[in-house]
């Protein structure tokens, strides 16, 4: 039992909404879209899972699509909340990067890419370095697993991404100067 001085906390609702006006949301968004961040990047992230392994895809979508809580997702993935939010974050960053999608445009294998982009120039993009480039941008392999996977020594994939950086530093300085 309270004491006359006090007074009961506010309901959840009260206090999320105080919060969320407070951070500069407005309270009539549903409180998915204000733990979510910028609800005009969702549809960027959406857009852009479908290029990523399947696993990966079912993770963003999960969150951003079906809305369910970072709680509920580690429960079906048997994972720690902890570990399921850092690897959510670290896909949604994979994503929103311009490394992403510049490799998605020039180096992925899926023919819709294909047909939307256009083919890559081969002088810049031979079919190793766009297998490179798929493994560590669009799947987010370290350059170990990718050698493993790849069947390529560490070093040829390190040769690679060597290229491979220096055509994306190419690319930004390029899209700089077009500014």
């Amino acid at each position: 039992m309270l004491a006359p001085a006090q007074t009961a906390p506010p309901a959840p609702e009260a206090a999320s909404e105080e919060s969320a006006t407070k951070r500069g949301i407005s309270p009539s968004l549903s409180p998915a879209h204000a733990r979510r961040g910028h609800i005009h990047l969702e549809p960027h992230i959406l857009t852009r899972a479908a290029w990523l392994p399947a696993p990966d895809h079912a993770l963003l979508t999960a969150y951003y699509d079906a809305g369910l809580t970072i709680q509920r997702i580690a429960d079906m993935l048997h994972l720690p909340p902890r570990t399921a939010a850092r690897r959510l974050r670290i896909l949604a960053e994979r994503i929103r990067s311009p490394q992403f999608l510049t490799v998605a445009h020039a180096a992925h294998p899926d023919p819709e890419l294909r047909a939307l982009f256009g083919p890559p120039d081969p002088d810049l993009w031979p079919p190793t370095r766009r297998r490179v480039a798929d493994a560590i941008y669009i799947r987010g392999l370290n350059m170990r697993a990718a050698s493993r996977e790849l069947r390529l020594s560490l070093h040829t994939v390190r040769r690679h991404n060597d290229a491979i950086r220096a055509i994306l530093n190419a690319a930004h300085a390029q899209k700089g100067r077009a500014k």
